[in-house]
This record gives C-alpha cells, structure tokens and sequence, in this order.
C-alpha cells in the first residue's frame, strides 16, 4: 500500500481545510475561507490535498505556479496534528515534485521562525525534505508584516538557487 498520494481539492473541501487552518496556525496567519474562495475562483491557488491510503486527509497546501514554471510557491503547508511527525510533509514535498516534473528549480514555501512557535516541527522539515533558507527579507502578508523564513525544496540535479535567481 502506498502511504499517501496527492489528490487535487476543490472549493468544497475549505471547510474541512478551514478547521485545520484553525487548529494549525496562529490568529496572525489565519485567512478567512472567502478569500481562499476568490483566489481559487481566479485560479492564484490551487488546493492539493495529501490523503492517507484510506482517503483520509492528512495536510494540504495551497500552490501557486509560476508564470515561467520555475518554482511552486506552497502556501498554507499543514499537516494534521495526528499526523505530524510520521512523514507525510517529506512526502508531500516528493509528490508534489513528481507532479510538476517540469519545473526548472523546485518548491518555495513560508517557514516560522522560532518565536512563532511550530520551529522544531518547520526546522525538521526542512531538514528531512532537503530545503535550504533562502538569504531575503520576507514577510508574511498579513496588517502586521510577520517575518518568515522560505525555504526552497530543489528538484533532483538543480544546484541551490539564489536569490537572484529566483524572481517573484
């Protein structure tokens, strides 16, 4: 049996991604399920679910694809508390790359820094998945401008990107 695989969500699965942003993140990174509607309306999110080999769901993250397909933004990373620790973020990052094969560098996705609490878990994960930090100043937008570490998740045979490299 495999242990998970990516399954592609649809605007009527937000309410039960919208308890797990509740359970899973701050009151500062929370986004309300209207404005994760409208940017699945125009297409600026795409929800990926990973499901365990029951179906159940067990994370997802919102993507945004690149104009030049050369990363994937992962936004909104969650794993289900139960199922944190077990795997399942590597192997959603594996997937995902599988998935989009054609990109030419890999994934980039928000990571806490340590004062906003779920360090070991993000650290751990971007040390199991391979990530690197990238070297720039970003901050999660929200009214306070919380910032983030991201993280970049290369594809197999690209070498660590810099930031120039990388263009938003």
């Amino acid at each position: 049996k495999k242990l998970a695989y990516l399954s592609k969500g649809s605007k009527k699965d937000l309410s039960y991604i919208f308890e797990m942003l509740e359970l899973n993140f701050s009151d500062d990174f929370k986004m309300n399920i209207e404005k994760l509607e409208a940017l699945m309306d125009t297409n600026q999110y795409v929800l990926y679910l990973v499901k365990n080999y029951e179906g159940e769901i067990v994370g997802y993250s919102f993507i945004f694809e690149s104009k030049e397909n050369d990363f994937i933004f992962m936004d909104y990373l969650c794993i289900s508390k139960f199922y944190q620790n077990h795997g399942y973020g590597v192997l959603f990052v594996e997937l995902l790359l599988k998935r989009y094969e054609n990109l030419n560098c890999g994934i980039i996705c928000e990571t806490p820094y340590a004062t906003q609490g779920h360090f070991d878990y993000y650290a751990k994960f971007t040390n199991k998945s391979k990530g690197h930090y990238l070297d720039v100043k970003y901050f999660f937008p929200s009214e306070e401008k919380i910032p983030m570490r991201l993280t970049v998740i290369l594809k197999d045979g690209v070498n660590f990107a810099s930031k120039e490299s990388i263009a938003f």
